[in-house]
């Protein structure tokens, strides 16, 4: 963005960075950075992530201040998590089967007061399970129309249990979405004795140092460095934050 604000639309920093690795062949981004300022002509440059000692016509211009470093972690849905978070609202779902069946109960009673009318099975057993299967039907919205309510007594009570069952529903869901966010936001995320990944000779390395954590790996950028977590090589990335809240 300041490249483009400053020079030309057309400027961009894969053409500056080619510039320079020309030069100065196979460095880091920051190094080559350095170099430029110290032995080229150069007349400012950004960003500086390590410490520069500035001669007497060099002086350092802060444009963005840094709120800091942040560490990201990689995390995705195990079978065990969403099991556990299944199982931490088996309590609500019991109570969403007992309401589906007492609504298919009294659904089914209901109907079944006009035998010629009513599209439910006349048999207890058979009837009770078209109740229970019409209700959980009616509950998700799925509404499969294979069996409906005739009478009007009966579209009052299926009415009264869209809302109930709709609700239910609702809680039985957001228990387990609560669950599944309670364990993201649970996993370990000390520095101390983890592999990490970091941008060569920045802030983060060092922070990553000074905290007890193992750098696997040191990429020449922070994509590079993301992409180190995704293919498992390390556990997480310590970068700044600006960036990270920019690459995500």
């Amino acid at each position: 963005v300041i490249l483009q604000e400053c020079c030309s639309e057309e400027v961009n920093n894969d053409f500056f960075y080619q510039q320079l690795a020309n030069t100065y062949g196979n460095m880091s981004v920051a190094t080559m950075i350095q170099r430029e300022l110290i032995f080229g002509e150069a007349a400012f440059g950004f960003p500086l992530t390590t410490p520069v000692r500035p001669n007497l016509a060099q002086h350092f211009v802060g444009i963005v201040p840094s709120p800091g470093a942040v560490y990201l972690v990689l995390n995705t849905y195990t079978p065990a998590s969403i099991l556990s978070a299944v199982s931490g609202a088996w309590v609500l779902l019991c109570f969403v089967l007992a309401s589906a069946l007492l609504a298919g109960t009294l659904i089914w009673l209901v109907e079944n007061h006009d035998r010629k009318r009513s599209m439910f099975s006349h048999d207890f057993f058979y009837g009770i399970y078209d109740g229970f299967w019409f209700s959980m039907v009616t509950m998700t919205s799925v509404g499969f129309g294979d069996i409906t309510p005739r009478s009007r007594l009966g579209k009052f009570v299926v009415l009264l249990w869209m809302v109930v069952g709709t609700i239910s529903l609702a809680l039985f869901t957001a228990t387990i979405t609560t669950s599944l966010t309670t364990s993201t936001l649970n996993v370990d995320t000390q520095l101390r004795g983890a592999k990490v990944s970091v941008v060569a000779q920045s802030e983060a390395s060092k922070l990553a140092i000074l905290n007890g954590a193992t750098v696997a790996v040191e990429a020449p950028n922070a994509a590079e460095a993301i992409k180190a977590v995704l293919n498992g090589s390390c556990e997480g990335v310590i970068m700044d934050q600006l960036v990270a809240g920019d690459l995500m």
